[in-house]
């Protein structure tokens, strides 16, 4: 039986926080941020203090993923029903506001990473600094 499956067995259908990081792609960290802001996904807690969740939230949070790989901020995607969620994977992200243009590269995003920094935003400053860092190497 591998570790996974073993988890899920002792867990009563139950997987830890590390098993539904391995089932969905996400890191537990993120999984602990957007329980925090979002108050999902919702775990139970073992008398150790550790956290369950039931294998059901897996589906949903992997469609967060998809959103989240398309583009879309996690607090539209992990605050979103059932219904908006799936609308979102069917389009692209909204664009709030046009991005500056700047004379230099690399300025153009300077105030956008910094309100990145500034609102613990890691998923989307981590996007930025990606894209900008592929646009260099091309």
């Amino acid at each position: 039986m591998t570790a996974s499956r073993q988890e899920t067995h002792q867990a009563g259908g139950k997987l830890s926080i590390g098993a539904l990081s391995r089932a969905t792609g996400i890191p537990p960290e993120t999984l602990r941020t957007w329980e925090q802001r979002y108050g999902f996904p919702v775990p139970e807690r073992k008398p150790s203090g550790h956290r369950v969740y039931p294998m059901s939230s897996v589906p949903r949070l992997r469609r967060i993923a998809e959103a989240l790989a398309r583009g879309h901020r996690a607090r539209e995607a992990v605050s979103a029903s059932e219904q908006a969620l799936s609308s979102l994977l069917t389009v692209g992200p909204v664009e709030v506001a046009p991005r500056p243009s700047a004379s230099e590269p690399g300025e153009s995003n300077i105030v956008e990473l910094l309100r990145f920094v500034e609102t613990f935003d890691a998923e989307q400053l981590t996007r930025t600094l990606l894209r900008d860092w592929k646009r260099q190497t091309i």
